[in-house]
């Protein structure tokens, strides 16, 4: 995989590995991204969101988040760890760049 910093970068390599995923969506941060899974497409979020931190050092990627849980860059030996529910955010895979 080639260099995909930047929110354009990581939105082509999601439509790469997965075809029909969702339309990139401004996230909180300067610099994040999210990505709406449909109710009825509810199991793409956690391939997703797992692609996502397999893909971190090339993307960029400084933390994922999704239903409920988070994976750091910083703190990666963790592994997902959990977060305050967000109800806006259910099912919604969400990536920070840095």
């Amino acid at each position: 995989m080639s260099d995909a910093g930047g929110s354009g970068g990581v939105a082509a390599a999601i439509w790469r590995a997965f075809g029909g995923a969702p339309a990139a969506l401004p996230a909180t941060g300067e610099d994040s991204v999210s990505y709406p899974i449909a109710t009825g497409q509810a199991s793409t979020g956690r391939p997703l969101g797992l692609w996502l931190v397999c893909h971190a050092i090339q993307l960029h990627a400084t933390s994922v988040t999704f239903d409920g849980r988070r994976w750091s860059s910083t703190a990666s030996d963790r592994g997902w760890t959990h977060t305050p529910p967000d109800p806006g955010r259910t099912g919604t895979p969400a990536v920070a760049l840095g």
